[in-house]
């Protein structure tokens, strides 16, 4: 786990409040070799692998749990459901010691979990299945 991470090659950081998981790169290189390989032209994020807890748009209301995890081993699960919202592709991912988290720091425990595997480029919105 960890918090407030540098986003090498990111464009945009909305604050100094994230939390991340880095997960092994492979898995995003997978799904979109996978999804490529069906006619879907995903292309790798700017920010490497990862799954996000925190995004930095709150500020947590129990700021003393913050870094508590600092650098800690999770497990998780991750399904091999490629979804998508707008130009972005995602599985989801299951672990519920990160909602724990989340309502320690005193955020809804709830969080849409996942790992975003890429994206398709402006031009190729287009011409591109929507299910592979």
């Amino acid at each position: 786990m960890v918090y407030d991470p540098e986003r090498p090659g990111a464009k945009h950081r909305s604050g100094p409040w994230w939390l991340v998981v880095n997960i092994d790169e492979n898995i995003s290189t997978y799904y979109r070799w996978w999804a490529n390989k069906n006619g879907l032209p995903i292309v790798k994020m700017s920010w490497p692998a990862h799954i996000t807890v925190l995004d930095g748009t709150v500020v947590p209301s129990n700021i003393m749990c913050w870094k508590k995890y600092e650098g800690q081993i999770i497990e998780y699960e991750y399904n091999n459901d490629i979804r998508s919202v707008g130009p972005y592709y995602y599985v989801k991912v299951t672990c519920p010691f990160l909602f724990d988290v989340r309502e320690e720091l005193g955020l809804k425990p709830y969080w849409p979990l996942h790992i975003t595997i890429g994206r398709i480029k402006k031009e190729d919105l287009t011409n591109t299945k929507t299910n592979i």
